[in-house]
């Protein structure tokens, strides 16, 4: 691509993202190519290649404008690469997934986004060291297997965006759920209603240095525990350390001896709704399960059915809004593209409050979900 085509592709970009807006008066030229790195002839020819096509107007003594219909005439291609592990095998219906919030996770509702918005995506593998400038951005969908691509992004400004899990290392963009502040709430909640023995149950942590999840809803846990001088003991909290090995995890054999274990807490935290499903399926099955009051951090696993999500309603908690989560992360995405003064950070969206509801509305909302008539 010769130089005074590149100057064009950039300013048409801007004027795609926002950047350039209509009306704006663009920089003198003098300005204009040395922020560019080009001479002046060169940024004129790409400014009258520009002018041809209605994208701004040269008016004598007042300068170059961006034309007021400028984003709907710009013809322009923004190339977003994604970013897959090294050992994924991905289909076009695990990138795309279900088309509903409930049954996609955050990175499947950006990809959805991107799409809508006329992105062009490109896939490839996150351990590919090839020249990064021929996208404008990159998605990293598994951050903790990209390590070295994301620091790669970070050193160079490249614009990126990674979800749910934050890469520790300066210049990294992120944008998750903020499970460490409801958890913080959960436990606050229980200890004002006078509980000081507090069962926890997660999940599977996976490595340490992933930080994953239900190891950041542990920990936190721990803290918070500590910061009320609410006892925590080793019984009572309930993961599966990553065994060599092993692929399926069951919260069934996780809380097979939550009873004798567990028997002493006036109350539990659930890391999310699956678990909150097993501990009611074995307070059916078992004479004489604990009473304890209940909070969950998640109430609304992407990997539950409309009728486990009815049931999950009448439960005190919270529950993270990939919606919401995703809709941010495209946000601060595209800002990033269209401002190179963009700060990465790591964005944390708030979990959601649920208003619980009684076991007659959500026993009506299962049956609607049924396809039953609620009455």
């Amino acid at each position: 691509m010769l130089a005074y085509d590149l100057i064009s592709e950039t300013i048409r970009k801007w004027i795609k993202l926002g950047k350039y807006l209509p009306g704006m008066k663009l920089p003198k030229e003098v300005d204009l190519a040395d922020q560019m790195g080009v001479s002046r002839k060169t940024l004129r020819t790409a400014l009258d290649e520009l002018e041809a096509s209605g994208l701004i107007i040269r008016r004598k003594h007042a300068g170059t404008l961006i034309a007021e219909d400028a984003r709907e005439r710009v013809r322009v291609s923004i190339v977003i690469g994604i970013a897959l592990p090294s050992d994924a095998k991905i289909s076009l219906s695990t990138l795309y997934g279900t088309g509903t919030e409930e049954g996609s996770v955050e990175n499947q509702l950006l990809v959805r986004r991107l799409l809508k918005e006329n992105f062009t995506l490109n896939l490839f593998f996150g351990d590919w060291g090839g020249d990064l400038r021929m996208y404008d951005g990159v998605m990293v969908l598994s951050p903790m297997d990209s390590t070295a691509l994301l620091e790669r992004l970070a050193d160079f400004r490249k614009p990126h965006i990674a979800l749910e899990t934050h890469y520790d290392y300066p210049g990294v963009h992120t944008v998750m759920g903020d499970d460490v502040s409801a958890t913080e709430a959960c436990v606050e909640e229980l200890a004002e209603l006078g509980h000081s023995r507090i069962a926890f149950i997660g999940g599977r942590l996976g490595p340490a240095e992933r930080n994953t999840g239900f190891r950041r809803r542990s920990d936190a846990f721990r803290r918070c525990c500590r910061k009320r001088g609410i006892e925590v003991r080793p019984e009572w909290i309930f993961n599966e350390e990553p065994v060599p090995g092993k692929t399926v995890f069951s919260f069934r054999e996780l809380l097979a001896d939550y009873t004798r274990r567990a028997r002493e807490c006036s109350a539990v935290l659930c890391g999310n709704g699956r678990a909150v499903l097993e501990l009611e399926n074995l307070r059916r099955e078992i004479p004489g399960f604990p009473v304890q009051e209940l909070r969950c951090i998640d109430l609304r696993p992407f990997d539950c059915t409309e009728q486990e999500l009815a049931f999950l309603s009448r439960f005190q908690g919270f529950y993270r809004s990939r919606s919401l989560v995703a809709d941010t992360a495209y946000e601060k995405f595209y800002t990033w593209l269209g401002d190179p003064s963009y700060q990465a950070q790591c964005i944390r969206v708030p979990y959601r409050k649920n208003m619980p509801l009684s076991p007659e509305q959500s026993s009506e909302k299962s049956t609607l979900l049924n396809g039953g008539t609620g009455g």
